[in-house]
């Protein structure tokens, strides 16, 4: 069971976007639930980071300052892509709030995925992306 007091769990929506989408000039339009928005993206996961594979069932919730949340998925291309990951701030019905990014952030809202890993071995082949938020 969580306690929560009010005011000290901030909800954010991750979102992963691809530089090639964007160097495209493709434009999706954000969808504010669980969602993803290409096919070849499969295992989406964002939980607590605890340091035992088991927290891994826990709801994807954490107050800023206490544990980080952990992203990974995988993507079924054979060929790497740049990602970035980008934080909205909602509200607790999960709209999007009226905070600009500065005022829940101290950087630019924008933060690649450096970590991933190329499968081996395996039909079909993928690429395991991962990112601590």
């Amino acid at each position: 069971m969580y306690t929560m007091h009010k005011g000290s769990l901030f909800l954010l929506f991750l979102i992963l976007f691809q530089s090639s989408t964007f160097s495209q000039g493709i434009s999706k339009t954000l969808t504010l639930s669980d969602h993803v928005y290409e096919p070849e993206i499969k295992t989406v996961r964002l939980y607590p980071n605890l340091g035992h594979p088991e927290n891994q069932l826990l709801p994807s919730i954490t107050s800023f300052g206490t544990w980080n949340l952990q992203l990974e998925f995988d993507d079924l291309r054979e060929h790497g892509d740049y990602y970035y990951v980008r934080i909205v701030h909602c509200n607790k019905d999960w709209s999007k709030s009226s905070l600009m990014d500065l005022d829940f952030l101290n950087n630019y809202n924008e933060y690649p995925i450096s970590q991933y890993e190329y499968s081996t071995d395996t039909q079909p082949p993928y690429i395991h992306y991962w990112f601590e938020v």
